[in-house]
């Protein structure tokens, strides 16, 4: 796995063995099939 780290800041940031610097989130995205109408009743 790979990190891009941008750093916006002035100060300087080092980032050391073993620090934390990321988050991951695993989500399940469900699409629904989507059917068009002429007018609603």
């Amino acid at each position: 796995m790979g990190v891009v780290l941008f750093n916006y800041s002035e100060a300087d940031f080092t980032v050391k063995p073993r620090d934390r610097v990321i988050e991951i989130i695993v989500q399940v995205i469900a699409t629904q099939e989507v059917s068009g109408v002429e007018d609603l009743d």
